[in-house]
């Protein structure tokens, strides 16, 4: 199981869990809608 955090400009948070590396890595590629409005 891995753990996916997301950066809130301060600290890590914990989002959820995935069940394998594969899992993670794709929920990593996929764009964020919190994540792409906050650099604008």
């Amino acid at each position: 199981m891995r753990v996916l955090e997301e950066w809130n400009g301060f600290a890590y948070e914990s989002v959820g869990t995935a069940p394998d590396l594969r899992s993670a890595q794709v929920w990593a590629a996929e764009p964020h809608a919190d994540r792409v409005a906050e650099d604008e």
